[in-house]
């Protein structure tokens, strides 16, 4: 791609139920794998010597971090790793309990609200692994009927622009002046999720991508 060098990225492992990295040496494995393929990538994103890894759930990990940072340290090279644990257990997509089989529209500030009270309860633990999670937006209807069953439908909420840039400007405030990491970051739930209403990406209904720019907005300000 022409623009691959104007951006850095990360890997996030999603390590999900059925994926699931079972003991420290296939994380040794992974890592190496990971070193070979992407970490020597000048466009990956290092810092202090550290790859930045993004690991989806926090099961099967914790109990082998140090082991894992010494292995970066004594077999590739590096300095450690920067972690970022783990979107599913620091609920990516929570939201409010919904009304049982009654189903209806909600404000976007109910779940910017919940979203904040969460975060905060898993910054008070005082993890260095912990960043700041975001969520965009919330609609499951359009996978609610999918003959799988994998999207449950819930009660869904209005999106506001404007809400949605002060929720980004505080939590990228948290990011930035608040957490123990050494790389400050959100994450954002998500850029294009359409199937269940999160996303920065534009549509037929917002073609400039109001939401993605009030990020690039909120970052020139603060």
């Amino acid at each position: 791609s022409a623009q691959k060098y104007n951006f850095k990225y990360i890997i996030m492992i999603s390590n999900h139920s059925g994926f699931e990295i079972t003991n420290l040496q296939r994380w040794k494995d992974a890592l190496t794998y990971l070193n070979d393929t992407y970490f020597k990538d000048s466009a990956y994103l290092i810092v202090n010597n550290k790859p930045v890894i993004n690991v989806f759930a926090n099961s099967g990990i914790e109990e082998y971090l140090n082991d894992l940072n010494l292995f970066m340290k004594d077999e590739l090279g590096y300095d450690g790793v920067i972690w970022q644990l783990g979107a599913e257990n620091t609920r990516y997509n929570t939201i409010p309990t919904d009304n049982g089989s009654v189903k209806v529209q909600r404000d976007f500030s109910e779940l910017i609200e919940h979203n904040k009270a969460e975060n905060q309860r898993l910054y008070n633990l005082k993890r260095p692994t912990y960043y700041p999670f975001l969520t965009s937006g919330w609609d499951s209807r359009p996978w609610a009927n999918r003959p799988n069953g994998y999207a449950r439908p819930s009660d869904w909420y209005t999106r506001d622009v404007k809400k949605w840039s002060s929720f980004f400007k505080w939590g990228y405030q948290m990011a930035r002046y608040q957490t123990m990491s050494e790389f400050k970051s959100v994450l954002i739930y998500a850029f294009n999720e359409y199937g269940e209403g999160g996303y920065l990406a534009p549509t037929k209904g917002d073609k400039k991508a109001s939401y993605l720019c009030e990020i690039k907005k909120v970052k020139d300000s603060v």
